[in-house]
C-alpha cells in the first residue's frame, strides 16, 4: 500500500488473492498528520466480492525484490531516525 508520502510503503501482511477467491473485506484506518501537523483519520475498505462479482482480476504488483526493497526502506528510515535524534 504506497503511503501519502512517496519514500515510504505500508506493508500489510493479507494474502489479496485468498481475499479475492474468498470474496473477503479489507477495512483499513489510516492516521496521519498533514503539513500542518493536523491528525487526520481516513477509513478505507475494499470489498473483494464485488470484484469477485464482476469477474474483475487483481494484478499483483509483489516481485522478488519486494522484501529486499521493504528492508533497504526500513534501514533507510532507521537511519534518518537516528540522525534526527529519534
Amino acid at each position: 500500500m504506497p503511503a501519502l508520502n512517496k519514500g515510504y510503503m505500508a506493508y500489510l501482511s493479507i494474502n489479496i488473492g485468498e481475499l479475492h477467491r474468498t470474496g473477503g473485506l479489507v477495512e483499513i484506518t489510516v492516521t496521519f498528520k498533514d503539513s500542518y501537523d493536523q491528525s487526520l483519520c481516513e477509513k478505507l475498505s475494499l470489498d473483494f466480492s464485488n470484484l469477485k462479482e464482476e469477474g474483475r482480476e487483481i494484478v499483483g504488483q509483489y516481485s522478488e525484490l519486494y522484501e529486499i526493497h521493504r528492508e533497504l526502506g526500513n534501514i533507510e528510515r532507521r537511519i534518518s531516525e537516528i540522525k534526527r535524534g529519534h
